[in-house]
């Protein structure tokens, strides 16, 4: 299994990727950089499920559960950054 990082967000102080497989794209990880300050969440979405993570302040990295598969065409999956 290969796999690739992409971007998803980014701004001051803060970036936000995702790691899937090359094949599947699946989504295997989510991977943040936080040096703003401020402590923040991350929320992966699609249709019928949604996981949240608290990234904190700091930078890190989290397992995705399966079923998560990233969809370039029909943007069917999404993150979303909360500041807490």
């Amino acid at each position: 299994m290969a796999l690739e990082a992409v971007r998803v967000a980014g701004g001051p102080g803060w970036s936000i990727d995702v790691s899937r497989d090359t094949l599947t794209r699946e989504v295997k990880r989510l991977v943040w950089q936080n040096s703003s300050g401020f402590p923040i969440s991350l929320t992966i979405r699609r249709a019928n499920a949604s996981r949240t993570f608290n990234a904190g302040t700091t930078s890190g990295q989290v397992n995705v559960p399966a079923g998560y598969v990233w969809d370039e065409i029909a943007a069917g999956l999404s993150v979303h950054l909360t500041y807490q």
